[in-house]
């Protein structure tokens, strides 16, 4: 169960201010590329052994606050802001190398019960958009996005991933 509440507020002309928040549970991004990489290195494992059934998956808590505004009959600005917290992280060995398991001799032995980092995330998105009265709906958009997550490492360090992207 992922529960999420969302509230919305139309302020007439001056735009319409949003809040939600939630809960919701997922595998790690990286974890299903790991997976197909360890079966391909590994054609007589089968898929069936991964003992997915006592995998604990990641828990987020997530919060987003956002202002929209209708500018003329064609242009829109929005602008988000969000904050996320895992407190059920597979851990890093080290940047960008997450330890799922670990090999015991010819065979890799899962361990996926007991995930316990933590990480943080929080991420700021500006947009711009223009939208064309021709016979064909157009849209142009231009976004902003900043990102940064603070990850800890199993060696107790931690390490920051900054990020911004302009893109139309």
């Amino acid at each position: 169960m992922s529960p999420r509440l969302g509230l919305s507020l139309e302020a007439g002309s001056s735009g319409i201010f949003s809040a939600s928040g939630g809960l919701h549970y997922q595998f790690p991004a990286d974890f299903s590329g790991l997976l197909s990489d360890i079966i391909a290195a590994n054609p007589n494992m089968n898929a069936d052994k991964v003992p997915l059934d006592e995998a604990r998956l990641q828990r987020c808590w997530q919060g987003v606050l956002g202002y929209e505004r209708q500018l003329g009959d064609t242009h829109l600005l929005s602008v988000e802001t969000w904050f996320k917290w895992y407190d059920r992280e597979y851990p890093f060995e080290r940047p960008g190398s997450r330890r799922y398991g670990k090999w015991v001799k010819d065979r890799y032995k899962w361990l996926l019960d007991k995930p316990t980092g933590k990480k943080r995330g929080y991420g700021f998105e500006l947009s711009f958009q223009k939208k064309s009265m021709t016979t064909f709906t157009i849209h142009s958009i231009i976004r902003f996005s900043m990102l940064k997550t603070d990850t800890p490492i199993k060696s107790g360090t931690s390490t920051t991933t900054a990020s911004e992207t302009l893109s139309a």
